[in-house]
Parts: C-alpha cells; sequence; structure tokens
C-alpha cells in the first residue's frame, strides 16, 4: 500500500468543483488517506464505502454484467462517487449537488491512474 503522505499530495493535487471530501480506502475498508473527513468517522466511512463498493460488483457480476466503472449515492444535498484504484484500493469524493458528473468521473479517473502507479 502507497504511504498516506503520497496519497494525501495527489489528493491535493486535483480539484473538483463542489467537493467536499475525498478519500482513499482499501477494498477491504481500511481508511488510508483522506481530505475533508473527520478522524473521528474514518474508520466507518471507509468501510461503508468498501463494503457498498463490493456489494455493487457482487450484483452485477450476479447477473453477468461487467465490473462496476463507479458507484453513485446520490441525495439531495449531495454526490457520494466510489471508483476502484488498481487492484487493492477506492477513491471516494463527495461533491455538491450541482457538480457535473462528467467532471467527477474525469478527475477520478486522473486520480485513480495516479494512485494506482504507487500500488506497483
Amino acid at each position: 500500500m502507497p504511504a498516506e503522505t503520497e496519497l494525501r499530495e495527489i489528493l491535493n493535487k486535483y480539484r473538483i468543483e463542489g467537493e467536499e471530501l475525498k478519500v482513499v480506502v482499501s477494498r477491504d475498508g481500511l481508511h488510508l488517506s483522506s481530505i475533508g473527513l473527520g478522524e473521528e468517522v474514518a474508520d466507518t466511512f471507509a468501510a461503508m464505502c468498501a463494503t457498498m463498493y463490493g456489494a455493487g460488483d457482487t450484483a452485477l457480476f450476479e447477473i453477468d454484467r461487467k465490473p462496476t466503472e463507479y458507484l453513485a449515492l446520490v441525495s439531495q444535498d449531495a454526490t457520494l462517487y466510489i471508483i476502484s484504484v488498481g487492484e487493492t484500493m477506492l477513491l471516494t469524493i463527495l461533491v455538491g449537488p450541482r457538480t457535473p458528473l462528467v467532471d467527477v468521473i474525469s478527475t477520478m479517473q486522473k486520480m485513480a491512474d495516479e494512485i494506482a502507479q504507487l500500488e506497483s
């Protein structure tokens, strides 16, 4: 796993309009690094993001579909996006309700590619 400081540098490097938090978690639910996430909720948040993504992947697999590209949880005041990073991590970003999907996904993919390079 990459060091927390290396991950934080990448999280700080990219900006998305309306971003509220950015988090890297392991696929097994460990908090690895974050910007904007309170320490008191980091462990639970990481575990729930990994659980949701894993459940989505399993659901698609069970109906013979390709793996998840991204997961989006939409509420009235925010959208939480989760994408895969390499073999062992997930990137999660929370944005306001008016942030365009294309901006979020394209920036997240750039971040994920850079983070994945640290994994090898």
